[in-house]
Formats: C-alpha cells, structure tokens, sequence
C-alpha cells in the first residue's frame, strides 16, 4: 500500500456531489510536453468548466502490488481502466496542454525536470537548510530587513494613511532582500530609494524565467531544433541570474577564509557550509536560484493575502493584537527566536489564510509504480496534481470553508490557547493532508522554515503597529505563476498608542 508519505495526496473523499477529489480523476490528460508524451491526471474544478461531472465514487483505495499491476481491496467491485476516466480528449500531438496552460504552466517543469540529479542535490542541501540552529541564525537579519521595510512602510502611506495600489510590488522587494541575505549572504540593497543595479537584474531574471518556462514547455517545441527567442532570453536570465550569485558566493567565501576558523558554529552561513560540505560553489549558486525563484512571489503574494485577510477580519485582527501587545509591550515589535514561540494565533492565521488562498494552487507528483485511485487504474509515470485551491476549499473538508478562521486550526488542549478555541470552531476534524501549501515529503519546499519566520516577522510589525482596513471591496486573485491578488492593494494603515 502507499502510505500519506509517499503519495500526500490520496484522501477519501467526504464530499461525493463535487469534483474535489484530491487526486482529481475527473479529467484526464494524454498530452506532449517536450515531445515526450506524459499522461496526467488533474483536479476537475482546478480546470474549471472544462472538466466533466463525475459520478460518485466509492472512498478513495490506493495501492499496487507486488506485480506493479493495479490492485485494490475487496470492497471496490470493479478496477476500471485508465482509458475509462473520464475527461476531455487531446488535441493529436497537441494534446490538452493548451487546456491547462494557465494554471500549470509555470510549475510543470518542476514535475518533468527532476530525477537522479534532482535527489542528489536536495539530499545535499537540506541536510544543511533543515538544521534548526541554522534557522536561528538568520531571525535577527530578516528582523533587520523587516524593521527597514516598515520604515518604508510609513514613508508610503499618502494623506489618507493608504498604501500604494502597487503595494505587491514593494513587498517583492523586501521578499527579494530577506532571500538574497539568505540565498547569498547578503544584502541588495531593494530597499533603498533607488535600489541597486545588481538587484534589479535579478528581478528581472526572476521575472523573463517564469514568462519563459511556459512559453517552452507548452508550445512547439522549436527551441529543440533552434535557439529560438524565447530560448535566448530564458538562458540569458540564467546566465545573468548565475553570474550575480557566483560574484556574491565568491566574495562571501574569500571573506570567510579570511576569517577565524573557529568561529561559533551558529554564525556559519548556508553558503559557506554547503561549500565546505561539497566542495562545490556552483552547487551553492543552484541552491541560490531555487531560493530565489520560489522564495520571492511565494512569501510576499502570502503576506500580502495574510494582511488582506485580517483587514477584512476586524474582529481577529483584535484578537491577534491583544496577543502580539501581550508579548511586544511597546509597538516597535523586535522579533527573536523566544518571541516566534509565543505567537500561535499569527501562525495560525497564516495558516488559514494559505489554507484559503494557497500561492501555489496545486502540487505535482509522478506515479512510482500502478495505483488504483478511486476506483481507478492509474498507470506508473502518470503525473498527478493535487489542487489545493480546491481541496482546501471544499465545505466537505471544512465547515465553512469561504469564513477565515483562524481558530480552527487550534487544537482543544493546544498551549496559549486551552479550550477556549472551541468557544469560535467546533468543526470536524481536519484531515492533516488536506492542506498542504509548502508541500509534503522529500519534495516539501526546502526553504519552509525561512518563508515562516519572514512571514511572522514582517506581520507581527505591521499589526502591532498599524490598525490596518481596507476599504476597497473583495480583492480578484488570478492564476499567474502563482495564485495572485490584483491591484489596489490600498491598505489603510492607521498607527496605534505606542504602548
């Protein structure tokens, strides 16, 4: 049988009047990514109408055995083939891919592209990105950082106390500086007023590589035959994007050789023990380029969402004040590894918010081996997404799933919050793997630990400083690399006493 851990994304299914089964069998895709056909089985609301209604299944079974052949438990009466599931039919050599283009385009690759190379490498660096004391060493920077963008922060609001409409923009950029000081140790200097040329071109690379990805991966792939210019553009931002990082990486360990070798241990950055470890700054230059192209949209899309949330939420935009008051007495909050530890109901309102509006809408793995999937032949290889836009918005996984409720994810006997969460939820259990915005297992995001505490840390300043509203209706998301908010992001940011 596969457990949670080798496929997170199996869950029976509650609700049997939707199409919101996790592994999504409602549509199927027999579709050409880089001239390699790759079956794929997506969720069937995440594709919106262009899925067909499935008819009630029997709960969800999953296994193989030892053939590789499908199996499944004596309940299920009947294993249906794969031709059997149901969904639109492709386009020849086209495919469906033209179908999905907007909601997976710019995280396929990420499914395609990864193997052996691949496991090698993340065994490599997590070993180093999951040590705790590592993470501790990076909260008094990303405080630093934080502290710099809430001095721009109050600079921004205009005479009505509002921020910019392109209020997003302004948190790429302190996303930006907190992942380069973690990614390269350190700083770019985005905050400045007038920024720094080093910077901008990493903005930009960042920026031609996700306008690149899809553009190469869902369309005719010419660029196999000749360097097209999309193909040229996309390996000039690596280029670029490789040759700021190296420059950086090399100064960072010229300078560390320079120094005391027995230094405390806690003050060794990523860079310099990756180095050490494997002998190789290229490898640290790689790790620097995944930090940067999923730890920058990601983490300022989530607190731009968190802020929104809670604008719209007076009353648990209260609650988190009495607690950030409680353990930041005066308003200028100075974030430390004890203060991180006492503040469940910001983390839970992150939580909630990304169980709401999770930046990356869906998840992807490939099948190791046959699985039967809600009564269903699924072969080996077939890529399989798990929506969490929609899972984790399904009223058969949460009570009212559209209310942001923090106090949700409490548990009864929880420390800091005793009984008294049951007093707002009283819900149904939640099934731990139905939301899951950084992902689960070996492919769980590497850089989980330093997006929270940027999260924390920026959040806990702003609401123990600011009132904060917003006063222009609901916010539109659209599907762009990540799950985005469009502009006006006008908040209003009204101070508090000091004390």
């Amino acid at each position: 049988m596969y457990s949670y851990k080798s496929i997170a994304f199996t869950l029976a299914k509650p609700n049997p009047a939707t199409t919101t089964l996790a592994v999504a069998i409602a549509i199927r895709l027999k579709t050409t990514f880089a001239n390699q056909q790759t079956p794929i089985a997506i969720g069937a609301e995440a594709a919106g109408s262009q899925a067909n209604k499935v008819e009630e299944y029997q709960t969800t079974k999953i296994g193989s055995n030892s053939n590789g052949l499908c199996a499944t438990a004596a309940s299920v009466n009947r294993v249906r083939s794969y031709r059997e599931v149901p969904g639109p039919r492709g386009i020849p050599i086209i495919g469906n891919s033209w179908r999905f283009a907007p909601f997976i385009a710019n995280r396929f690759h990420h499914i395609h592209r990864h193997g052996k190379k691949w496991e090698l490498f993340r065994q490599e660096v997590q070993q180093i990105l999951l040590q705790p004391q590592i993470v501790k060493k990076y909260v008094s920077p990303l405080n630093d950082i934080a502290t710099e963008f809430m001095a721009r922060i109050h600079e921004m609001r205009d005479e009505n106390q509002e921020l910019p409409a392109n209020f997003l923009h302004e948190l790429y950029k302190w996303a930006l500086e907190s992942v380069g000081f973690i990614a390269l140790d350190t700083r770019l200097g985005c905050l400045t007023p007038t920024g720094s040329e080093d910077s901008q071109k990493i903005i930009d690379s960042i920026s031609t590589f996700f306008w690149a990805v899809p553009e190469l991966e869902l369309r005719m792939p010419l660029w196999r035959f000749y360097a097209t210019k999309t193909y040229k553009s996309f390996i000039q931002a690596l280029d670029d994007f490789t040759e700021i990082s190296m420059k950086n990486i090399d100064r960072t360990m010229n300078s560390a050789a320079n120094l005391n070798k027995n230094r405390i241990e806690a003050n060794i950055s990523i860079i310099e023990r990756l180095v050490h470890k494997t002998g190789n700054r290229k490898l640290a230059a790689v790790l620097a380029l995944d930090l940067f192209l999923v730890g920058v949209d990601t983490t300022s899309v989530a607190a731009a969402s968190t802020i929104y949330q809670l604008a719209r939420n007076p009353l648990k935009q209260e609650k988190l004040y009495k607690e950030l008051k409680t353990v930041f007495p005066q308003n200028e909050a100075e974030i430390n590894q004890y203060a991180l530890q006492l503040l469940p109901y910001l983390k839970a309102c992150v939580k909630e918010t990304l169980r709401m509006y999770p930046v990356v809408i869906a998840n992807g793995r490939s099948l190791q081996s046959d699985a039967v999937i809600n009564n269903y032949c699924i072969p080996k290889g077939t890529h399989i997404i798990f929506p969490h836009l929609v899972v984790s918005n399904d009223p058969g996984y949460f009570r009212e799933p559209r209310q942001f409720s923090p106090e949700r994810w409490f548990k009864p006997n929880e420390k800091n919050t005793g009984n008294q969460c049951r007093q707002y939820y009283n819900g149904p259990k939640i099934h731990p793997f139905v939301s899951l915005p950084f992902g689960f297992g070996r492919r769980m995001c590497v850089g989980r630990r330093f997006a929270e505490i940027e999260l924390y840390t920026l959040l806990a300043k702003i609401f123990r400083k600011y009132k904060v509203e917003y006063n222009y209706g609901d916010l539109i998301y659209e599907m762009n690399s990540t799950y985005i908010p469009r502009p006006p992001l006008n908040f209003k940011l009204i101070l508090r006493s000091s004390k």
